[in-house]
């Protein structure tokens, strides 16, 4: 017992000193910065292999212990800044304001238009209770901090999975290759707080509960079914990953009468998230009269060998050939490859369960199939991360034949393998971590300096729900996510929310009035018809635009440093 509370300590020990390190050690350069974090992760890894290996702690203890410090090695430094790391990425600004807004009860809207959407706001109502919870305004850094805890809690699912299909030393070496599913290298979205994360956790343990529920605990099957739609809800885009499951439950179990029993269990479950959240936005979508044409899931035409061609290069290289880091999009491609190889010899030599090898092969074969279908019918950034739960399986196959199966007069080749693609994957994502955080924080002082005095005024002298005027760069770059207002147009196009082709034209007419119109009486009507008391303005701004010129003469000023002023147009002469 002694022995096990030190194996315990050391992994305390080395969290808490890991993040107080990346504290305290200003390195300009992020290469050695990542050194002196694998120098430091391999210090503290060592007495817990040197104990695994002496027997003094069971394997079943030393093992998550190890999946957790390497976990820790990947969130140590976004764990050093004081927002999230995706702080100017166009996504992470609509999901920081939308968290904010879910915080407030608005929970199927949109946070830009106001008006009902169809994005599924699990994520978002998950972290906005958070939020209240801890009475915080502050959506950027709640999302960070739920950001650092799922990457730990997705390092422990895959563990988990490799562990439950094979053994516990597959699941650590699955964890120790997991570096190498990275996307597209020098943009893994594991680094941004994006639903994806979240969704691809549930999706994780949905595949794993799927797979022990057909080892005979049948009950798994309700647990499995409530995570799938978890998951689908969180993120649609893994809606095949839900019907591969399906199909997999269905030809993995040999009586019929079985087949529709667990089936019926599982559905059960899956469905009542989706009718919870989905039959609400229909129903507020229809009554606004917001079911426009959508901008995805139409027919395209037949696909042709230009679009064929790039689908394979970017299933190659998990996302597409990137020219600025071409080296290592080509390394990650090479090693990708190689995965494939050892897990399609690991797929021939399974023997055991009577099920496993028909889990994989329908699976990854179905998985195969949703990938291109999924490129299709979105685009190329949500088959990837579809692409995710193909390549986490690959790894498990793979690590199952280096480790049972591999000739002994290979396994040293083998392990050599293994040790480079652990090292050069895990570095880069550390690398590239360190190379954000650096690159964030400077913005983010920036964007303090010249934003802060607008916000507090914004802050003090408007209550939630005020409309405020601004451009579009304006309105994303000083408010969203940090304050909850609105502008006149949609962050992005009316079909990308649903809204009516009337409306959504609509709504830019009367933006495109307040910019480019002289008449004063015009762009005053405007304001009127949706309440708005403030107009914010970038210097400069009012010299590109006539009507923002009128606001600027003939509006009061509320506010005004040498970088925005903030007028108060609700009493326009």
């Amino acid at each position: 017992m002694r022995r096990e509370i030190l194996a315990f300590g050391i992994l305390i020990i080395y969290a808490v000193s890991s993040i107080y390190l990346e504290r305290i050690v200003f390195l300009s350069d992020p290469l050695l910065k990542t050194i002196l974090a694998f120098l430091y992760f391999f210090l503290w890894i060592s007495p817990l292999i040197y104990f695994w290996r002496k027997a003094w702690i069971r394997e079943e203890l030393v093992i998550p212990i190890a999946v957790l410090i390497l976990a820790i090695l990947y969130i140590s430094p976004l764990s050093t800044i004081t927002t999230s790391i995706g702080r100017f990425f166009p996504d992470v600004d609509f999901h920081a304001a939308k968290v904010l807004y879910c915080s407030t009860g608005h929970f199927f809207n949109d946070p830009v238009t106001s008006y009902p959407s169809i994005y599924p706001p699990v994520y978002h109502i998950l972290v906005g209770t958070i939020m209240r919870l801890l009475g915080s305004n502050d959506s950027w850094y709640i999302l960070s901090r739920f950001h650092i805890g799922m990457l730990i809690v997705l390092f422990l699912s895959v563990y988990f999975l490799a562990r439950f299909m094979f053994n516990p030393r597959v699941g650590l070496l699955t964890i120790l290759l997991f570096g190498a599913v990275s996307e597209l290298p020098n943009w893994s979205l594991i680094f941004f707080p994006t639903p994806f994360l979240l969704g691809l956790t549930f999706m994780v343990n949905a595949v794993t509960l799927v797979y022990l529920s057909l080892d005979g605990r049948r009950w798994y099957f309700y647990a499995a079914g409530l995570v799938t739609g978890l998951a689908v809800t969180t993120w649609p885009a893994f809606l095949p990953v839900a019907l591969a499951l399906i199909a997999v439950m269905f030809y993995c179990q040999d009586k019929c009468s079985e087949r529709i029993r667990n089936l019926v269990k599982f559905a059960s479950t899956c469905i009542i998230l989706p009718l919870v959240l989905w039959i609400p936005q229909y129903i507020a979508l229809t009554r606004k009269h917001l079911m426009g044409h959508g901008s995805i899931g139409q027919w395209k035409g037949i696909p042709d060998l230009g679009w064929l061609v790039d689908l394979i290069i970017r299933f190659l290289t998990q996302g597409g050939f990137d020219k600025k880091e071409h080296w290592v999009t080509a390394l990650f491609g090479f090693n990708y490859v190689m995965l494939i190889g050892l897990a399609i010899l690991g797929y021939r030599s399974l023997k055991g369960k009577g099920y496993s090898k028909r889990f994989f092969g329908i699976f990854l074969s179905l998985m195969l199939i949703s990938i291109p279908l999924v490129h299709y019918v979105f685009f190329f950034m949500y088959s990837r991360r579809v692409q995710v739960i193909f390549s986490i399986l690959i790894i498990v196959l793979a690590v199952y034949y280096l480790l049972t199966q591999l000739n002994r007069k290979y396994r040293l080749w083998g392990f050599a393998l293994l040790i480079w693609v652990i090292l050069f994957s895990n570095g880069w994502n550390v690398y590239m971590a360190h190379k954000y955080v650096m690159e964030t924080k400077g913005r983010y002082e920036t964007w303090k300096k010249y934003t802060g005095g607008v916000l507090r005024f914004i802050q003090s002298n408007t209550r939630s729900g005020d409309f405020i005027f601004a451009t579009e760069n304006t309105y994303r770059f000083v408010i969203i996510g940090n304050i909850l207002r609105f502008n006149l147009e949609a962050h992005r196009s009316g079909n990308y929310y649903s809204l009516n082709p009337e409306l959504a034209k609509e709504l830019s007419n009367h933006y495109d009035d307040i910019l480019l119109s002289n008449d004063i009486f015009l762009i005053k009507r405007v304001l009127g018809f949706y309440g708005i008391r403030y107009v914010l303005i970038r210097e400069g701004e009012q010299a590109q635009y006539p009507g923002l010129k009128q606001l600027y003469d003939k509006c009061a000023v509320g506010y005004r440093d040498e970088n925005y002023a903030v007028l108060k147009c609700d009493a326009i002469p």
